[in-house]
């Protein structure tokens, strides 16, 4: 019943719901073959949630539930080159600066708070655009279909990083990519 409703709907972008190609009618001043091509982004986007006092933090992916590790990177420092990321790209918002909309770019291994205009300044969420020049190459794992990989990040401050209430081990949040883009964003 459903496949002859879907074959009695008209097709889209050249290509029908029954998946064969299709030819759309020529429209005035159009011709008449559309070309669609699907949009795989190949960047993932990560936003963190940090707020309160927290205003750096570490991330680490994983293709085998962190049995290994295949990217890691601290905003505070550099990453270990095996799997770091030497270009990823991080964006903040400082709400004690003149115009606290704005989007600050944040070095490679600079702490985020260093860059901050005021010790009171809240950093709510980052941006983080992991590049391709990954310790490993990205083209084996880095893929919005690897339903293996898996991400995590922990908040940090000027003095260290979130713990468990214990205090005896790292406080670690499951963060998954909230878009996947061809193109980094760059303000």
């Amino acid at each position: 019943m459903l496949s002859g409703l879907c074959l009695g709907l008209p097709c889209f972008g050249g290509w029908s719901f029954d998946g064969q190609p299709r030819t759309p009618p020529s429209t005035p001043g159009g011709g008449g073959t559309v070309v669609v091509t699907a949009d795989e982004g190949t960047y993932p986007v990560l936003r963190l949630e940090l707020g309160e006092n927290w205003t750096d933090f570490e991330v680490k992916a994983s293709t085998d539930n962190f049995n290994s590790l295949i990217y890691h990177i601290i905003s505070t420092t550099n990453s270990p080159p095996s799997i770091g990321d030497t270009n990823v790209l991080v964006y903040f918002t400082d709400d004690c600066t003149s115009d606290p909309r704005q989007w600050r770019a944040s070095g490679v291994a600079t702490p985020i708070y260093s860059q901050l205009a005021s010790t009171g300044s809240v950093v709510n969420y980052v941006v983080v655009y992991p590049s391709h020049e990954c310790g490993r190459n990205w083209q084996d794992w880095m893929s919005r279909t690897n339903a293996k990989l898996v991400w995590s990040f922990a908040r940090l401050d000027a003095i260290g990083s979130e713990r468990n209430v214990a205090g005896t081990k790292m406080r670690w949040n499951a963060v998954v990519p909230v878009e996947w883009r061809r193109e980094r964003v760059a303000p």
